[in-house]
């Protein structure tokens, strides 16, 4: 397991405790979480953006219909 594997190379005797950074922690890696916790983000903000109303309340025509998410959650539970 990789996890294990990586548990186990950053707690080697060759290394450090006082090391700065997990082993296999690069710039390259640290980029890519930066990437993609900012997209998330951005996704978020997107979707709050369209569904919300600044003072907290639903869009007028995104508000959740409540007798199609129950049609929908039964037609769910029937197919499974």
């Amino acid at each position: 397991d990789a996890l294990d594997r990586a548990f186990i190379k950053s707690t080697g005797t060759f290394r450090s405790l006082f090391a700065g950074s997990p082993s296999g922690w690069h710039v390259f890696n640290r980029r890519r979480l930066s990437n993609v916790f900012y997209s998330a983000g951005v996704f978020i903000k997107k979707l709050n953006d369209t569904h919300i109303q600044p003072d907290g309340s639903w869009a007028e025509d995104t508000e959740p219909d409540a007798e199609a998410t129950q049609k929908k959650t039964e037609e769910t539970e029937e197919t499974t």
